[in-house]
């Protein structure tokens, strides 16, 4: 079928785009579980082409600009605009606390040594250049910043069934050039890494940490995908999350880590456990880091 790139995509499409995807992410978890024994990661790979597909079907008269990585993701020639896209999967491996293997997060032991003694690992980040991104705020060109989150629903994995349910949860990071207090801000992030860091210009940003929620994002869309990993015939379920009431953000008081922090959280939600996202981001500032530090040596599970 053949589409034009101001093509206006309506819900129904999205979906089938999805059920398009998850089929692929359907196969990689199943040879994970077919070749257990060798231990391979194969889920959610190629996930940055994803990404920027569905960003582009979000957003008509933009389409990839094949940059192989040496530009922005999408750019609308007839604007003069580009869209940067990140997507980040923290379904990620589980990590013995045996043998410290890593091994897929769908079986319950360890794949090397059967230990059912582990913890998940789940610090996938958006890796954004802050040079880039500057640069081309500079030249008013940037429109926005559009991040996929990726995530296993909480309790969804049964490995004798196997079912299994996945969020993609949908970030707008927008550049109105107004000079207002959220776009400072939002700069500022991006700012202290290029001036401060002088080993790299990439800030790792962390889905629904301190520092992603200081940059005000705007949750546009939600969707909850579940499919059978073992039986492949059985059929692909895709329904849209996205509603008024989830649209507006509640951060917790969990991403706060100094006494300091937790005292202003409770101040300013009159002692509860969240805060909208608009009271945080204007009340908080961002953290002092380390940059520039060693990051020690990588230690061999071999020994």
């Amino acid at each position: 079928m053949k589409t034009t790139k101001n093509k206006e995509y309506t819900k129904q499409e999205l979906e089938d785009f999805l059920k398009k995807y998850s089929i692929i992410w359907r196969q990689q978890l199943n040879i994970e579980y077919e070749y257990r024994s060798k231990n391979v990661s194969t889920a959610f790979k190629g996930i940055g082409a994803f990404g920027e597909l569905f960003a582009a079907l979000y957003n008509s008269g933009f389409v990839g600009s094949g940059s192989g990585g040496l530009g922005f993701d999408l750019i609308n020639e007839e604007q003069q605009k580009e869209i940067e896209v990140k997507t980040s999967s923290t379904f990620q491996s589980n990590k013995c606390d045996n043998c410290e293997f890593k091994f897929s997060k769908i079986f319950t032991t360890c794949s090397n040594c059967e230990s059912d003694n582990f913890h998940d690992i789940s610090d996938s980040r958006f890796s954004i250049n802050a040079k880039s991104l500057l640069d081309a705020y500079d030249k008013k060109i940037i429109s926005a910043l559009v991040l996929f989150h990726i995530f296993d629903k909480p309790k969804s994995i049964n490995l004798t069934t196997g079912e299994i349910t996945f969020i993609v949860n949908c970030y707008n990071v927008p550049f109105n050039y107004d000079n207002s207090k959220k776009e400072v801000k939002r700069l500022q992030y991006f700012r202290n890494q290029k001036e401060q860091s002088k080993k790299s210009n990439c800030c790792n940003l962390l889905p629904c940490s301190y520092d992603f929620y200081l940059l005000s994002p705007e949750f546009f869309d939600s969707w909850e995908i579940s499919f059978n990993f073992i039986n492949l015939d059985t059929p692909i379920k895709i329904t849209n999350q996205f509603n008024q009431v989830n649209k507006q953000i509640e951060v917790n008081i969990s991403i706060c880590s100094s006494k300091e922090e937790k005292d202003l959280f409770k101040k300013l939600s009159n002692r509860k456990n969240t805060l909208p996202l608009e009271v945080f981001a204007k009340n908080f500032e961002y953290r002092k880091k380390r940059f520039n530090k060693d990051r020690g040596k990588i230690k061999s599970v071999l020994g």
